[in-house]
């Protein structure tokens, strides 16, 4: 687990500070002390052959914990859009990146509910059709044939196997 370290260093005058901080802008283009003094205890780790964790891990259900900056632009955007999708931002982030990696089209809650809206009717339509070929079944004639309502129906099955995989899926993806 990364645990966060707070360190006072004494003797370091503001006047210090200041010249650390434009050590810091030079090196790594932010003015963060914080920041600098990280990446020198990186660098003294690695020069002792010490190689981190690529991920800290912090549950029991192997969860990894990466940190992402953005700016407040970009930010704004994505809560934009994690709003317009019905999720958190952190929630909608995971997802692109779930479904970048998994090479699968991003659906969001309302798209899941609207598949779901979709299989159900589709089912309902299915049953409808089963009713009328039991009825075109026991009379003659009419302008549909059997065939046509058969080829219909494994239209409307494929089409809700299809939507039921996805679904099933993307629940499967969102649990991992």
């Amino acid at each position: 687990m990364r645990k966060r370290l707070g360190l006072d260093i004494l003797g370091i005058s503001n006047t210090d500070q200041e010249v650390i901080k434009k050590i810091a802008v030079k090196k790594y283009g932010k003015p963060s002390i914080s920041y600098f003094v990280t990446q020198l205890l990186w660098a003294a780790l690695k020069e002792n052959n010490y190689q981190p964790d690529e991920c800290y891990l912090l549950t029991n259900d192997k969860s990894c914990r990466i940190e992402i900056r953005f700016s407040e632009k970009e930010g704004v955007k994505l809560a934009k859009l994690a709003k317009s999708h019905h999720m958190t931002v952190n929630a909608f982030i995971v997802s692109v990146i779930r479904n970048y990696l998994n090479k699968t089209p991003l659906l969001t809650a309302a798209e899941v509910d609207a598949l779901y809206q979709s299989n159900a009717q589709l089912l309902r339509i299915g049953r409808n059709l089963n009713q009328i070929a039991k009825q075109f079944h026991s009379m003659e004639g009419g302008n549909i044939t059997s065939d046509q309502i058969t080829a219909l129906q494994n239209i409307i099955n494929i089409h809700t196997e299809k939507v039921g995989e996805l679904l099933l899926s993307n629940r499967r993806r969102n649990n991992e």
